[in-house]
């Protein structure tokens, strides 16, 4: 997984957050301390998840080609969804709580339109959230398909290597059994020489032999 992905990953985790954050705010009858308590949560939540966005941004920069193209849009896209999320938060807070509960009889009829206003924001929120989370889904599958053939490529690639190694033991065993026959043939044609030579001091012998026969009967004569 690249470091784009893992900060994406991180950012959509704090953006489910912080939508729990609001529907916390948000709920009836809640009261005020636990609105600023949740407040306080949502905040330090949107200072990391501004802290992913950010991090994004810098990884961005490095990327090439339609990786790029593609990151940038769903950078856009959280810079987005991040915003609506804090006026949202802003919105929940001056809204929810005891502020709610003051003036529930005479903001009813405008705060009843701001929540459907707020509800029909917060289910488009989720429903960026959730392409997003598939989007990550589909390019987590991807990324195991690609995992996958690489597997296989490495496994192929080891197959070829053990067949070389045996290639190369067979060529080294040949010629070890090359070397040895040229080593015999060299003492055989060794052997033929010493013969030869063996046969021409022989030869010698005998051609020394005669000539003294010969000449022992020449003076046998006279």
């Amino acid at each position: 997984m690249s470091l784009f992905e893992n900060y994406e990953e991180e950012y959509l985790r704090c953006a489910r957050v912080l939508n729990t954050h609001i529907n916390s705010i948000s709920a009836r009858g809640v009261t005020a301390d636990r609105v600023r308590t949740t407040v306080v949560q949502a905040e330090m939540d949107v200072a990391e998840a501004e802290g992913y966005v950010k991090a994004m941004e810098v990884e961005v920069r490095s990327l090439r080609g339609p990786v790029k193209k593609s990151c940038q849009q769903k950078l856009e896209r959280y810079r987005n969804d991040l915003g609506s999320l804090k006026r949202e938060i802003e919105r929940a807070r001056l809204t929810g709580g005891g502020a709610r509960q003051a003036g529930e009889v005479s903001l009813a009829p405008s705060q009843g339109g701001m929540s459907a206003q707020r509800a029909q924001m917060m289910l488009e929120t989720n429903d960026i959230l959730d392409e997003s989370t598939a989007q990550l889904e589909q390019t987590r599958r991807v990324i195991a398909d690609t995992e996958q053939v690489g597997d296989n490529i490495m496994s192929n690639l080891e197959e070829q290597k053990e067949t070389l190694v045996r290639a190369h033991d067979d060529v080294r065993e040949t010629r070890g059994i090359t070397r040895e026959a040229q080593r015999v043939l060299r003492m055989m044609g060794n052997r033929a020489l010493m013969h030869t030579l063996c046969l021409y001091v022989v030869i010698l012998i005998l051609l020394a032999l005669i000539g003294v026969v010969i000449n022992y009967g020449f003076v046998n004569k006279d």
